[in-house]
C-alpha cells in the first residue's frame, strides 16, 4: 500500500503471508552485495531479461525488529540499541564506500540513534 499524503510505502499483510521474503527479495535485487549474482539469480525472470537500471546500485539497511526482545518497560532502550547496532553494523559493512572519514561524524559508543552523528 502506498500512502500518497506521506509519500511512503506501507506492508500491511496478514502473519505467514510472505512480507519478509518480498522484503528479501527487494534487498537481493537492489542491493550492492549481489551485483555478482544478479544473472544466476535473476537472469531467467522477466525483472532480469528487463532490468530498470537500479539493480545492484544502493547500499542496504536492514532491520529485522522481531529481534527486540525485551519487557515493555525496556523496550525503547532495546530498540534505540539495536537501531544503533544496525546502523553501526551497515557503517562496517560499506566503510570501504563510504570512506573510512565516516566516523569522523559518527559515534561509534553511542546507543541513541538520534545522536550518533555529531556535530
Amino acid at each position: 500500500m502506498f500512502v500518497w499524503s506521506i509519500g511512503t510505502v506501507t506492508l500491511i499483510r496478514p502473519r505467514r503471508f510472505g512480507k519478509s521474503l518480498f522484503l528479501a527479495m527487494l534487498e537481493t535485487y537492489y542491493s550492492i552485495d549481489y551485483a555478482d549474482c544478479f544473472d544466476e539469480l535473476f537472469g531467467s525472470l522477466y525483472i532480469g531479461q528487463h532490468p530498470t537500471g537500479r539493480q545492484n546500485k544502493y547500499m542496504v539497511l536492514r532491520f529485522n525488529f522481531s529481534e527486540i526482545k525485551a519487557r515493555p518497560e525496556d523496550l525503547e532502550q532495546s530498540f534505540s540499541e539495536y537501531c544503533c547496532m544496525m546502523m553501526k553494523d551497515f557503517i562496517l559493512k560499506y566503510e570501504h564506500l563510504l570512506g573510512h572519514r565516516i566516523w569522523e561524524v559518527v559515534r561509534r559508543d553511542e546507543t541513541d540513534p538520534g545522536q550518533m552523528l555529531s556535530g
